[in-house]
């Protein structure tokens, strides 16, 4: 089956392009190795002028076994959602629209963050570059632009957050 073409109006924007390649790092700030927080984070500083706190402390860590895992990751998950809390709204709530595209995923505007489900748990995030695209870097690949309702994100986005200030 051929690939369709690619129009300006299905592809990722060109600023976006600064951002792919970049590497992964665990705990990475930096544009010489990135976690995705370092990622959103470097992004939003650079490209939107906000900056972010650095979550230095707070970490994916890997475990040896699955149930070790699954229980990193519930723990992570659960602060993530209690910090979504603070300063963070949903798409829709940010625009005043009713809740009836529940992840907002038609609503995110460049710079909103992607929230991700990875190994059963939402501890992933990416950078909405466009409606449609976000970017991303995790454990195996350098940083991507990759559309976020396609296969492989469909099932595992939670949700689309926007800053709105308040309390870090």
């Amino acid at each position: 089956m051929a690939r369709p073409r690619l129009s300006p109006l299905n592809r990722p924007p060109v600023w976006a392009d600064a951002y792919v390649g970049l590497p992964w790092d665990d705990k990475g700030r930096t544009r010489e190795g990135l976690d995705c927080w370092g990622l959103y984070r470097l992004i939003k500083a650079e490209r939107f002028g906000v900056v972010h706190p650095l979550y230095e402390g707070v970490v994916w860590t890997p475990c040896e076994t699955r149930a070790g895992q699954a229980e990193a990751n519930r723990d992570l998950a659960a602060y993530m959602e209690g910090e979504r809390l603070k300063g963070w709204t949903t798409v829709w709530e940010a625009l005043g629209a009713p809740p009836d595209e529940p992840l907002g995923g038609k609503l995110a505007l460049a710079g909103d963050l992607v929230w991700i489900r990875n190994v059963g748990a939402a501890i992933h995030v990416g950078l909405v570059a466009a409606p449609g695209w976000m970017l991303h870097v995790e454990e195996g690949i350098d940083s991507v632009c990759v559309p976020y309702d396609g296969a492989d994100f469909e099932r595992r986005v939670r949700g689309f957050y926007r800053w709105t200030g308040g309390d870090r």
